[in-house]
């Protein structure tokens, strides 16, 4: 199923440029760089493509974007405690819906390290993020924006967008 949604994910990615640049689908050719990430040969444009439990989205910039997806689910406590801060842990436990808040963190973390081109071997334990009030703050840089999704029932979906200089 993983490798369906990968598919799927690469077919919407090329439409989603292809609505963008105006150019055929047949003509949009989607490369990975070494680490994995998406990218359109010839193009100043940059994607992201995640899939996640039968949810497959694509977020298409102008600059450098990550995006991460995951269905609402269990988390394991020993990966939350080995990846996360004891300030995202706190978000974590002292809510009523655990899980929702772990997949914010989690979506959060992995939309960062998708958008500066990284993956997972970043050391995802320097990343911290606060949710308070609505608000995300982080704590490496300040040109990044994040948002969190959960207009589609079940699934957490976070974006982050790296700001240009002149942003």
């Amino acid at each position: 199923m993983a490798a369906d949604e990968s598919l799927i994910g690469e077919v919407l990615a090329k439409y989603a440029v292809s609505k963008e640049t105006r150019l055929p689908i047949k003509d949009i050719n989607i490369k990975h760089t070494d680490k994995g990430m998406p990218y359109i040969e010839g193009f100043p444009l940059f994607l992201s493509i995640t899939h996640s439990h039968g949810l497959i989205a694509v977020a298409v910039s102008s600059s450098a974007v990550g995006l991460d997806a995951e269905k609402i689910r269990d988390f394991s406590e020993g990966v939350a405690r080995r990846m996360f801060t004891d300030r995202e842990l706190d978000y974590i436990y002292n809510s009523a819906d655990k899980n929702k808040r772990f997949f914010h963190i989690w979506t959060l973390k992995e939309s960062y390290v998708k958008a500066i081109g990284t993956g997972i071997s970043f050391p995802m334990k320097n990343l911290e993020f606060i949710i308070e009030d609505n608000k995300i703050s982080f704590n490496l840089d300040n040109h990044s924006e994040f948002e969190i999704i959960e207009s589609i029932d079940g699934y957490i979906l976070s974006v982050c967008r790296k700001l240009n200089e002149r942003d």
